[in-house]
């Protein structure tokens, strides 16, 4: 499974292009749109990992890392500040059969 990503606007409206894992800093109060590429065929499961990282986001309330069930797209907003992650895994018959990787990003 591989991830991609998009920067859109707070609206969800306007997208303004595509971002590599630990690219260039993007600005606060965006909204991140994170597809998940798999060819695991049929019958599976997209669980999503996202990792907010720093003292901005501790102090909020903001910390995550926590596995959730999802599907291929996941939306995420740029609140704080730093580096965070996010991962994809495909799970079949409560096994793991693909994992994304951490794509990092960074938020300015």
């Amino acid at each position: 499974v591989g991830i991609d990503a998009y920067i859109y606007d707070s609206d969800k409206t306007k997208k303004f292009g595509g971002i590599n894992s630990d690219g260039r800093s993007i600005s606060k109060e965006l909204y991140l749109k994170f597809i998940a590429n798999t060819n695991a065929g049929d019958n599976f499961q997209y669980y999503w990992q996202v990792v907010n990282t720093g003292e901005v986001a501790r102090l909020s309330g903001g910390l995550r890392g926590g596995l959730f069930l999802g599907n291929e797209v996941q939306w995420e907003r740029t609140l704080y500040k730093g580096k965070h992650w996010v991962e994809c895994f495909i799970v079949q018959n409560n096994t793991c059969v693909a994992r994304s990787g951490k794509f990092f990003v960074n938020i300015k």
